[in-house]
C-alpha cells in the first residue's frame, strides 16, 4: 500500500471568499479521515496534507472581512502535488497584483 501523504495548496488571495477557501480546506482534510467515523465510529487516518499558501506569510484579508493566516507563503512553499486556485470573488476584476 502507498503511504503518501498528497500534499494539496489552496491559493489565497484578497478576492476570494472564505466560503470558498475553506470549503476547500475542509474537504481535502476529511478525505480519509470522516469515512473512519462513518464506517468505525473513530477517525481514520487523513491522507492528504492541506496548506494554505498566500503570497507573503502574513494574514490576508479575503472578501467580506474574512482574515486567513497562511500556512506558507509561495516562495516558501514545499513542493505540492496539486494546487488549487479558488475563483474570484470580483470577476472581471484583475487579481494578478494580489499574487505578485
Amino acid at each position: 500500500m502507498n503511504n503518501h501523504k498528497a500534499t494539496i495548496g489552496i491559493l489565497v488571495f484578497p478576492e476570494t471568499t472564505g466560503a470558498v477557501v475553506y470549503g476547500m480546506y475542509d474537504m481535502f482534510l476529511s478525505a480519509g479521515r470522516d469515512w473512519g467515523v462513518i464506517t468505525d465510529g473513530a477517525p481514520g487516518a487523513e491522507l492528504i496534507q492541506t496548506l494554505l499558501i498566500a503570497r507573503t506569510p502574513e494574514p490576508v484579508t479575503i472578501s467580506n472581512g474574512v482574515r486567513v493566516v497562511p500556512h506558507t507563503s509561495m516562495a516558501q512553499c514545499p513542493a505540492l502535488d496539486v494546487i488549487c486556485i479558488p475563483e474570484a470573488a470580483a470577476p472581471g476584476r484583475p487579481v494578478s497584483g494580489s499574487l505578485s
